[in-house]
C-alpha cells in the first residue's frame, strides 16, 4: 500500500515541477490547465494511456473540483491515508478499462467528491465502482429512468422493469436486490420482483450530480 501512495505522490509532484500550467498532454485540450499533471497520474498509475477515457474521466473530475485548490487538496487527500491511495488507484484503473464513457465522467466526480469533502470511500462506492467497470451507456441510462419512476411514486414498492438486462446487471453488481416471490390477495407470485439497495441510491445521487455535464445522453 506505502508503494501505491509513493507512486501516486511522485508522479504528481515530478508532473506540478514541470509545467504546472501547461495544456494536457497526449493533444487534450483541457479547459483549466491545472488539471494537465493529473493526466500524467493517470497515465503513470494505471500504464495506459486512452485519450478519450481520461477525458471523460477529467471532465468528471473538474465537475467536482475546486480548481483553485485542485493541487494541494489532492496530494492532501492521498498523503492522508494509505487506504486513499489504494483507492484511488483502483478507481483510475476501472475507469481507463470501462466500457461506458458515462462510467468515466462518473467515475471522475466520484473522486472529486471524496477528494473535496475530505471523505473516504466505504462499502457501498466501492460496490458502485466495481459495478461501473461492466456498465455500458444504456445500463446506466436505463437505471437512472427505472430510479426516476421508482421515487416519483411511492406507493411503488419495486421496480417497474423496463430493460431487463440492465435489471440483471443491477442485480448480479448488488444495486437491485431480487424479490423471488410474494404473497398478495391474489395468491403466490412468482415471477422475480426487484428493489433497489443503498448502492442504488448512492448510484442515484452520483448519476444527478454530473447530469448537466451529460445532458444528451441523460
Amino acid at each position: 500500500m506505502v508503494e501505491i501512495q509513493e507512486k501516486i505522490l511522485k508522479i504528481i509532484n515530478d508532473s506540478f515541477a514541470q509545467k504546472v500550467l501547461a495544456v494536457a498532454t497526449t493533444g487534450i485540450e483541457i479547459a483549466c490547465p491545472q488539471i494537465g499533471p493529473f493526466m500524467e497520474l493517470v497515465k503513470g498509475v494505471s500504464s495506459l494511456s486512452d485519450e478519450y477515457r481520461i477525458k471523460k474521466l477529467l471532465k468528471g473530475l473538474a465537475s467536482g473540483w475546486n480548481q483553485e485548490t485542485f493541487t494541494n487538496e489532492f496530494e492532501e487527500y492521498v498523503k492522508s491515508s494509505e487506504d486513499n491511495a489504494v483507492y484511488v488507484a483502483n478507481l483510475l484503473r476501472k475507469a481507463l478499462f470501462a466500457d461506458s464513457p458515462i462510467a468515466c465522467t462518473l467515475m471522475g466526480r466520484i473522486l472529486a467528491d471524496h477528494v473535496g469533502n475530505k471523505t473516504s470511500f466505504d462499502k457501498f462506492d466501492s460496490i458502485i465502482i466495481f459495478a461501473l467497470g461492466s456498465a455500458i451507456d444504456n445500463d446506466l441510462l436505463n437505471f437512472r429512468k427505472m430510479m426516476q419512476e421508482y421515487d416519483s411514486k411511492s406507493s411503488i414498492q419495486f421496480i417497474d422493469v423496463i430493460d431487463q438486462e440492465t435489471v440483471d446487471w443491477c442485480t448480479m453488481n448488488r444495486i437491485f436486490e431480487q424479490i423471488n416471490s410474494s404473497v398478495e390477495d391474489e395468491g403466490i407470485i412468482l415471477e422475480p420482483r426487484y428493489k433497489p439497495k443503498e448502492s442504488a441510491m448512492r448510484l442515484m445521487k452520483y448519476l444527478d450530480e454530473i447530469k448537466q455535464l451529460l445532458c444528451e445522453s441523460l
